[in-house]
């Protein structure tokens, strides 16, 4: 689907560094048309000495269709990650309409309730 997303990851270091690509996983989200981020494939810095370091990735996907995100390493080596997660659109602080609603309902009963108690 067309839009704003989040992508979300741990990335977790390794012990060695081989052949001295170690240290970079390459991420990657791709549509028929070819890679979607502005400057193709995007590489993050595993964390130093050891442990998880949370990434952040957002994108737009221009159009509906079927897109693939790839997760690769310089040298052909595997990735360790953790707690993926793709999220659509922007966070936001706006209640949904339903809760407005029912946060109306809850002031509505209070004012009544106190204008029944004063008069």
């Amino acid at each position: 689907m067309a839009g704003d997303y989040e992508l979300t990851f741990d990335l977790s270091s390794f012990s060695s560094n081989f052949n001295g690509n170690g240290a970079l996983v390459i991420v990657n989200v791709k549509t028929g048309g070819g890679s979607v981020l502005g400057g193709g494939a995007v590489a993050f810095t595993r964390p130093e000495p050891s442990g998880y370091a949370t990434k952040h990735l957002t994108f737009t996907a221009p159009t509906d269709g079927i897109y693939s995100i790839g997760f690769s390493q310089p040298g052909g080596h595997g990735t360790n990650l953790d707690n993926v997660q793709l999220n659509t659109g922007t966070p936001s602080g706006t209640p949904e309409p339903s809760s407005l609603v029912l946060l109306s309902c809850g002031a509505l009963g209070v004012i009544a309730y106190l204008r029944r108690r004063s008069g």
